[in-house]
């Protein structure tokens, strides 16, 4: 299986392949490992993953499914990354290939900082204020204004 993500919250391009044994991951921009969206930061949820904001995101990754299911272990960020790194060429191979014959362009870090920058000012445009933890769907319905209300 194939996966792509360029943009969620920010610009953020990672292609991925993934088999029934190994994740391969490839991250093209200089990200946090986490990258919290921002109506979560705030969060309960955020709260308790924001430590790995702020560690950084490796280049290159591939995880062992079977031995590590939870892909918490990177195979190619220690030193005996020997084995590791052949399972890694054959998979970026196909997914090199894969991305060949999609047609798949990654924008370049100037694009996907404009691409940020309005989709910012679309969210800030309909949400009209800053982002934050509240639910948009909540704000636009007034339910967290009818809430504080009822508590007065």
């Amino acid at each position: 299986m194939y996966t792509t993500k360029t943009y969620h919250d920010s610009f953020d391009p990672i292609r991925a392949i993934r088999t029934k044994d190994f994740s391969y991951i490839e991250n093209y921009a200089h990200r946090p490992l986490l990258d919290l969206p921002w109506d979560i930061e705030e969060s309960p949820s955020g709260q308790a993953v924001k430590r790995l904001a702020a560690a950084p995101r490796p280049e290159r990754e591939l995880y062992d499914l079977h031995a590590d299911p939870t892909e918490s272990n990177n195979l190619l960020a220690g030193d005996d990354a020997d084995g590791a790194d052949a399972i890694a060429a054959d998979l970026a191979v196909r997914l090199h290939d894969w991305r060949h014959q999609t047609g798949d362009v990654i924008p370049s870090d100037f694009a996907g900082s404009r691409i940020a920058a309005r989709y910012t000012e679309t969210y800030l445009q309909i949400h009209h204020k800053a982002p934050s933890s509240r639910s948009a769907i909540a704000a636009d319905r007034g339910i967290e204004d009818e809430v504080r209300h009822t508590e007065q």
